[in-house]
Order: structure tokens, then C-alpha cells, then sequence
């Protein structure tokens, strides 16, 4: 049995009808994409969780505050497999953090513990930082990859 399946005998068929011309007539996965530059954001969301490919990764969302863009989100995901690619997320959650003496433990964190400690452990960052900081953000581009780098820190 679908999950629709369950629910269908209680949708009243009018509403569904205007339910799908809404979502035809919206722009709903439009958005306008964010070229790379310096932007004033706070994190909306960090996570851990697995790649498409299944390799653990560590996903922020950046949300714009001002200009053009605002409101727009900048997303980052970093998988970290590799020693070169934990090194680079270490060192954006270090910038984030604004505390380069725990580059050690988290690298530990990221490097020994499994995807849902790992989870665990940006969830409390994100918990410790979320309404109390923004940040500048230079979201830019090097041989063809993005790159992310935390120029201030500001406190809410």
C-alpha cells in the first residue's frame, strides 16, 4: 500500500485540484542563483550525512542576509573520506567556531566517529552558534571548485 494510498479516501478532490495549480503556478524550484562574492550570512542548518556516492559529509546552508541575493542560501558540502578533504571541512568548522585550538579534536571527531556522532557533534555547534552569530562569507571559486571562507564573525 502507498503512502498516498492511505490518505487519499480523506482528500477532498476540489482541494486537490487547487493544490496542484498552485504548485504549477509557483515558482517552486526556481531560484536565482548565487554568483560567488562576499556575503553577510548566518547558518540556517548543518548536518552530517551521507553522499549520493555514500561518503559521510558534512553539509552547511548559509543564508544571505542583505543585498541582492538576500534571503538566498549558499550551500556547502564537504565530504570527508579523504585526509585532504577532512582537512579542508576541519578547517571551515574551526573559521565557524572562530577557535583554531580545537582543529585537533574536531579533525579526531571527523576522522573516528561515525556519520550519527559526527551528526551529533555539528548539531551542537549549530545548537551553540545558531542566533548568536553571522557571518562574512567569501564563497568563491579555485580550479574549478567552490571555496568557502569565513572573513568576520559578528555577534547577533
Amino acid at each position: 500500500m502507498s503512502i498516498f494510498e492511505k490518505y487519499a479516501k480523506k482528500i477532498d478532490q476540489a482541494a486537490l485540484a487547487e493544490s496542484q495549480k498552485e504548485i504549477n503556478e509557483s515558482n517552486s524550484g526556481e531560484y536565482k542563483e548565487v554568483p560567488h562574492g562576499t556575503y553577510e550570512v548566518e547558518i540556517n542548518k548543518m548536518e552530517c550525512k551521507k553522499s549520493k556516492s555514500g561518503n559521510p559529509m558534512v553539509s552547511i546552508w548559509f543564508k544571505i542576509l542583505e543585498g541582492e541575493y538576500k534571503d538566498s542560501l549558499i550551500f556547502y558540502n564537504g565530504v570527508f573520506y579523504e585526509d585532504w578533504m577532512r582537512h579542508r571541512v576541519v578547517d571551515l568548522l574551526s573559521e565557524i567556531m572562530d577557535d583554531d585550538t580545537h582543529k585537533a579534536e574536531i579533525n579526531l571527531i571527523l576522522k573516528d566517529s561515525n556519520v550519527d556522532e559526527v551528526n551529533d557533534f555539528v548539531m551542537d555547534l549549530h545548537e551553540e552558534i545558531d542566533g548568536k552569530l553571522e557571518y562574512l562569507l567569501e564563497y568563491g571559486q579555485k580550479k574549478g571548485y567552490d571555496t568557502y571562507k569565513i572573513k568576520e564573525i559578528f555577534e547577533v
